[in-house]
């Protein structure tokens, strides 16, 4: 099994206001948020073999859920 970072908010910055184009694609920030880009989600998940895993961190304890 392999896993795939989708999504990284560092510190809850960053710029996340953007355009349907560029969240297609994969972007980052110098800080280190990053966002796999909805093209390539669609052809990781468009066969139907996926499993998705949520795995979220508090910033202020940095206890995961």
């Amino acid at each position: 099994m392999s896993l795939i970072l989708m999504q990284r908010n560092v510190n809850g910055t960053g710029n996340w206001r953007r355009s349907w184009s560029e969240y297609r694609a994969w972007f980052t920030d110098k800080i280190g948020n990053d966002w796999l880009g909805n093209e390539m989600l669609y052809q990781l998940t468009s066969t139907g073999r996926c499993r998705l895993r949520v795995e979220v961190q508090a910033a202020s304890s940095g206890r995961w859920f």
